[in-house]
């Protein structure tokens, strides 16, 4: 049997880019169109219905599980607003403080679990919303109402006390619920040495509140003697297994499995929401980002809630409705007009709508303003970038301002789409993709995003599908709201920086066309100057003759004539060469503004891709925490 070692266990996102399956299994599929999607979806929902009674949990479960451990902070902050608006009187600033202070404290990610670092490891985190929260507040007091800055400093001065002692308060609370609670039940992944001292240490100190129930393992080292507990199954019986069992937290301990089964395995156990913990391996070299979690000395890093589960996911959904409705509102003039424009140039419909893959390999149907002449849905690998050769005038500037994108929101309202997330794909693409990529199919753990951290990276249109697939995983892995925020502002920055790239170049292209404008007619300027030297030469020579031949005052008349209308050409060529000259000069000072546009769009096309290199580089560093 194919087998794979691991090298490290240091983070979730070694598991999202970690293949599904053997490496000889890729590319065999069945025949019928998304048939191992589909029965994958089939497989991994039954085996989250058998998990289902684990998720049901007591209220000191949930307690212990550390999702609400900053309600005690809402509950002191509540009381504490009250009192300061009932001493100080109702303040703007006050508000928005304690506005700032409640969303930053809400997205903060406390240590959960048994392992967790305790109230030091959260302190620092709460001190630092804190301050955030206030540098905001006064940055705007300070423009808005100056005079509210010493209540500010007041009120912060007592935000920071109240908020820590209301995080050990809690942390208090949950200690007290764990000694009395029922232990936690726990399934330890792995049958070897580093299994059996954590089988051991749980034994040994009771404080941990957990049992263990067994042990998984395709290949154990040690056998149930050995080990301290008994081997209940193989890597595949995960799910089944902790829902017979009623487990409540996974500790994988250095198993050794095919390459693959366990990721599929931990993502569906994970999914009924069993806390997972995992033994980095190397750890006695020490991390670079430790949280301070550890079973009696043992390193531990808890891997992430699936995002979905988490309470944070009821936010984002908010957010997307809220978010998407008032866009809806806000532009809804000017997608009107483009409505207009498109009927009047395209004609019926106004609309184009494509089948695209949505979450959990859901079809729906994708909203998009039409940009093409031809309606019909073509899938063509040439056109899954967009075929200019059918796009209007009006198609193009849709495509290259996003516009098009904008009737999105209203998949976004009906919960087919999110303002942030993995972009959707045409099912006949994803059958090809899945193919060729075996970790495609793990995009659609979450619903498509009108822009996501591939597209901030510049990974959209015709680019490389393998980086997306990356890119994407490594979003779902490590979504938080934190993120999506930070997605959406650079969006907006990177937009925003477009249409200046783009209306520079157009200016530099403009002052070209009038430099070059410029120089042809200065060109022209001097060969009818050249023109009219030539005639007065003639009419000079003219007269010379008509003077050597007069005999009569008429013909010394004509001679005199002759003359003249020399010196006015001569004259006139001078104002032409003049007219040359100064077309010459504009032409040459619009060429310099048209070079310093230029270089403009130059150095800010050079900033975006800097900002990507550098969006790059925090993936190979890893997620900062938010």
């Amino acid at each position: 049997m194919h087998r794979r070692e691991y090298p490290a266990w240091t983070s979730s996102s070694e598991i999202a880019r970690t293949p599904s399956h053997p490496s000889g299994d890729v590319g065999k599929t069945s025949r019928h169109p998304f048939a191992r999607s589909t029965l994958d979806a089939r497989v991994q929902g039954a085996a989250e219905k058998e998990a289902e009674p684990a998720t049901r949990k007591s209220w000191h479960a949930q307690l212990l599980n550390g999702n609400f451990r900053v309600l005690p902070i809402f509950l002191f902050l509540s009381v504490l607003f009250v009192i300061v608006t009932a001493v100080g009187g109702y303040r703007w600033s006050v508000v928005l403080f304690f506005s700032a202070a409640f969303v930053s404290i809400a997205a903060l990610r406390t240590a959960k679990g048994p392992f967790g670092g305790g109230p030091a490891a959260d302190v620092t985190r709460i001190l630092a919303r804190v301050t955030l929260a206030y540098v905001i507040a006064s940055a705007i007091a300070f423009v808005k109402s100056p005079q509210d800055a010493g209540l500010l400093l007041v009120t912060a001065g007592l935000v920071a006390p109240v908020s820590v002692f209301s995080l050990g308060a809690s942390h208090a609370l949950e200690s007290a619920v764990r000694r009395r609670a029922p232990k936690e039940r726990v399934l330890v992944v792995g049958a070897g040495h580093i299994a059996r001292q954590v089988v051991d240490t749980i034994a040994t100190h009771s404080e941990y509140g957990l049992e263990v129930v067994g042990a998984v393992d395709d290949d154990p080292l040690l056998d149930a003697s050995g080990l301290g507990t008994e081997i209940v199954g193989r890597l595949e019986d995960l799910p089944s297994i902790v829902s017979s069992q009623r487990v409540h937290v996974i500790v994988v301990a250095f198993p050794r499995p095919p390459a693959g089964s366990i990721i599929v395995a931990l993502r569906t156990a994970m999914a009924s929401g069993v806390k997972t913990w995992v033994v980095p391996r190397l750890f006695e070299l020490g991390h670079s980002r430790g949280g301070g979690d550890h079973l009696w000395g043992l390193p531990m890093m808890q891997l992430q809630e699936p995002a979905r589960g988490r309470p944070e996911w009821m936010v984002k959904r908010s957010l997307d409705i809220i978010l998407a409705g008032v866009a809806l509102l806000v532009l809804a003039p000017l997608m009107g007009l483009i409505s207009v424009l498109i009927y009047l140039t395209l004609g019926r419909p106004v609309l184009h709508r494509q089948q695209r893959m949505g979450v959990d390999n859901i079809p729906f149907t994708l909203l998009k303003f039409r940009s093409m002449r031809d309606e019909k849905e073509r899938v063509e690998i040439s056109d899954r970038a967009g075929s200019t050769s059918r796009s209007t005038r009006l198609g193009q500037v849709l495509r290259r301002t996003s516009l098009d994108e904008l009737p999105q929101l209203l998949n976004i309202v009906r919960g087919e789409m999110s303002l942030v997330g993995p972009r959707p794909e045409r099912p006949h693409f994803v059958e090809l993709f899945e193919e060729a990529l075996p970790d495609y199919g793990t995009r659609h753990r979450l619903p498509g995003g009108l822009t996501g951290w591939a597209q901030i990276h510049g990974l959209c249109g015709d680019t490389s599908i393998e980086d997306r697939v990356a890119f994407d995983n490594y979003y779902i892995e490590h979504w938080s709201l934190g993120q999506d925020l930070k997605i959406m502002l650079r969006t907006i920055r990177t937009l925003v920086r477009k249409f200046r790239v783009e209306a520079t170049q157009r200016k530099a292209e403009a002052k070209a066309s009038r430099a070059e404008e410029r120089r042809l007619k200065a060109r022209a300027a001097h060969l009818l100057a050249g023109t009219k030297i030539s005639e007065a030469h003639q009419r000079r020579a003219q007269a010379t003759v008509t003077e050597l031949r007069a005999e009569t005052d008429e013909e010394r008349a004509k001679a005199d004539e002759l003359r003249a209308d020399a010196g006015k050409l001569e004259a006139r060529a001078e104002e032409l060469e003049d007219d040359a000259g100064e077309l010459t000069g504009q032409a040459t000072k619009i060429e310099a503004e048209a070079l310093e546009l230029g270089a403009e769009a130059t150095e800010l096309t050079t900033e975006l891709e800097k900002e990507a290199d550098e969006l790059k580089q925090e993936i190979e560093q890893g997620p900062e925490p938010f």
